[in-house]
């Protein structure tokens, strides 16, 4: 019955896709992970997949309900379904437990290739992404573009709600190596095996711009470097080629070689600087600091650093 509902939405994207650019396009090649990231085409030619499901992580959910959504794309809020809602810094990730239940409300099975869309700049997607990667979905994908990649490409929206049968999905435990908190940070600020890179907007990072809930007037761990994360997106909100990131994270001075922390505002750029580096350019040890600058800044122990450098912590740090 899918195969039959998706059939000519399948056939029009990948005619129109064929008329713009003699072929179907397919992710870009050169990637560490090359079906990590996934075009219009693609996804035209495989939506009708039993196998392939969509989620569609729109900003709102009036968005996905009246703007309307990818055919046969579930809704899920990012704001609420994959926070954990009892821990007093805003967004940081949901339990396993709760993130299984969801899974399993979606009709996902651990067996699908899940597709992960959003309609603003890739960064909610990727934070949908990684918490399904962290609790160890194998096949993620991203749409590159998102909505708009879709509807530029031909693809057609439904405002009708999909239909879910629910699931048994069984969810892991998240790595310890990939997803770290204050006192890992903390107690490795002055380890040379070890880099902190700050991915917000620079103004952000030089403590400029202070952001809602930030504390003591903004600024940035002590020796953290900076990569803003919307930097390694082209105008259209598709992603720069492997080329193009490599030479942006060379530029501002990220190690192949270290073990890399990368933190934001609230953990969702983290995330998607998280894919970017590990999915797309191929380093081999990012973890994510999920408390972020919504946490660092608020607790009075630990040091800040204001200004475009990045400072060092002190030499002898006491125990928290």
């Amino acid at each position: 019955m899918k195969k039959i509902v998706y059939s000519l939405i399948v056939l029009a994207v990948i005619a129109v896709l064929a008329g713009c650019t003699g072929q179907t396009p397919t992710s870009q090649s050169g990637y560490a992970n090359p079906t990590a990231l996934v075009e219009a085409g693609w996804l035209a030619e495989n939506i009708a997949s039993e196998n392939v499901k969509i989620i569609a992580s729109h900003a709102t959910k009036d968005s996905y309900e009246f703007d309307g959504h990818i055919p046969g794309a579930v809704y899920l809020d990012y704001k609420t379904d994959i926070v954990d809602e009892n821990n007093p810094t805003p967004n940081q990730m949901a339990s396993r437990e709760k993130v299984q239940t969801l899974l399993q409300s979606l009709g996902i099975e651990n067996s699908d290739t899940v597709v992960v869309y959003d309609d603003t700049n890739n960064m909610i997607a990727a934070r949908v992404y990684n918490v399904l990667k962290f609790y160890g979905h194998s096949d993620v994908r991203l749409l590159n573009g998102g909505k708009n990649a879709w509807t530029k490409a031909g693809g057609e929206l439904t405002t009708e709600k999909t239909a879910v049968t629910g699931s048994d999905y069984t969810a892991r435990d998240k790595p310890a190596k990939s997803y770290v908190d204050l006192e890992y940070v903390y107690n490795n600020l002055n380890n040379p095996d070890v880099q902190i890179v700050d991915v917000r907007p620079t103004d952000q990072y030089t403590g400029e711009n202070v952001r809602p809930g930030i504390g003591r007037d903004g600024g940035h761990i002590p020796g953290a470097i900076n990569a803003p994360g919307g930097m390694t997106l082209n105008n259209d909100k598709t992603i720069k080629s492997y080329e193009e990131l490599k030479a942006f994270y060379a530029e501002r001075g990220v190690s192949m070689d270290k073990k890399i922390i990368v933190y934001c505002h609230n953990g969702m750029l983290a995330s998607y600087s998280w894919y970017v580096l590990t999915e797309l350019v191929g380093h081999p040890d990012v973890a994510i600091y999920d408390g972020s600058s919504l946490e660092w800044t608020n607790n009075p122990k630990v040091p800040l650093v204001k200004g475009a450098e990045p400072g060092a912590p002190p030499a002898d740090l006491p125990p928290l």
